[in-house]
């Protein structure tokens, strides 16, 4: 499984934070739960806002991941591209689901793979999904 955190406000643990920053950490609670379940987690960098700089770092997991999921923003923020990422490389197929917290998920096949995108709780979330 690929997982991918996107956002232009994250930074890495151990940084010095500065107003409106947010340490990126919920790849490493997916990874760990990934490996839980015997799966091999790969976790990206950071990737910042920028749609196209997603699309390549999405259209990049698919070579080598059975299972991506992106960390990012999926609802209507101006920097929310995920719902546009997937168009663009697949087939949207779920934007939000009855259920808090979580509920702007983002479901698609993408180049004939699974590709979940969820908002930065995701974390919480997906133990509502799973």
């Amino acid at each position: 499984m690929a997982i991918l955190p996107t956002g232009t406000e994250l930074v890495p643990i151990g940084s010095t934070l500065k107003a409106g920053d947010i340490l990126e950490y919920n790849s490493l609670v997916l990874a760990a739960q990934v490996r839980t379940w015997g799966g091999t987690p790969t976790r990206y960098p950071i990737i910042p806002d920028n749609m196209d700089t997603i699309c390549r770092f999405v259209e990049d997991a698919a070579k080598g991941h059975d299972l991506i999921l992106l960390n990012a923003g999926s609802s209507a923020g101006a920097e929310d591209y995920s719902a546009q990422v997937v168009e663009k490389l697949g087939l949207l197929l779920v934007h939000g689901v009855a259920i808090r917290p979580g509920h702007p998920v983002i479901l698609d096949w993408l180049i004939g793979m699974d590709l979940l995108l969820g908002r930065r709780m995701t974390v919480r979330a997906l133990s509502k999904f799973l």
